[in-house]
């Protein structure tokens, strides 16, 4: 059996995404793709001891959110992943009932991604 490169593999659900986006107009298809290549091109990165792109802006909302904050609290990790994995995770998953809808903007979330 051949081996598959999860790099090749990235690049093209990166490049599919990106067909969804500019000439299908499909945001969640672009989305969900987009995110799938993230993540292989994240972890490839931090292996790479760099900082993946979902890692630094993470952080970067972190930072803006202690400036903005009025009490001082830091926000946690995890929340802010949450929040920034939404729309990804949201058009993968149904969780409960009553889980059936989705609440962002997915021409933005795509471009995002």
């Amino acid at each position: 059996m051949v081996g598959t490169s999860k790099l090749d593999i990235a690049k093209e659900l990166f490049d599919s995404a990106l067909y969804h986006y500019y000439e299908t107009k499909s945001y969640y298809s672009a989305i969900h793709l987009a995110g799938a290549a993230e993540e292989i091109l994240g972890a490839f990165v931090t292996a790479n001891n760099g900082e993946s792109s979902f890692e630094y802006l993470k952080n970067v909302t972190i930072t803006f959110a202690e400036i903005l904050r009025d009490d001082g609290t830091k926000p946690k990790q995890k929340e802010i992943a949450n929040m920034l994995n939404y729309p990804k995770n949201s058009t993968k998953h149904m969780n409960d009932k009553g889980d059936d809808m989705v609440y962002f903007a997915a021409k933005a979330a795509a471009k995002d991604l």
